[in-house]
This record gives C-alpha cells, structure tokens and sequence, in this order.
C-alpha cells in the first residue's frame, strides 16, 4: 500500500516547501511533478521513501542511484 507523505509536518509550511504540498495533494511527484502511480514504485523501500519525500520512482532512482 502507498501512503502519500504527511503534509501536516512542519517542513511543509516552510515557503519553499508549500508547492510540494500541493503536489502530494494532487498525486504528483514533488521532483518532476508526474502523477504517482503505485504500480511504478519498485519495492516497500521506495514506497516507505515515497511516503518521506513524495518522490516517484523514476526520481527516487536518479538522485540515490
């Protein structure tokens, strides 16, 4: 199961962070903004890092590789 990151912490209320917000809002990456699709995720660890970040797999795979 996916789990969309926590909006409510207090990093999303930080300026520059209100925009990813939205986008986990509106499922999308807050990287590349493309719509999360939990079928494209890999394995537990990239969903668990998904609900962290709010990253897609793709974005997930070219910052740790």
């Amino acid at each position: 199961m996916l789990y969309k990151p926590d909006t409510n912490k207090p990093a999303f209320n930080i300026p520059c962070f209100v925009h990813k917000r939205e986008l986990i809002d509106n499922n999308k990456c807050t990287e590349c903004e493309k719509d999360i699709k939990e079928e494209e995720f890999k394995d537990e660890l990239s969903k668990k890092e998904y609900s962290i970040s709010g990253m897609c797999q793709k974005c997930q795979d070219e910052i740790f590789g």
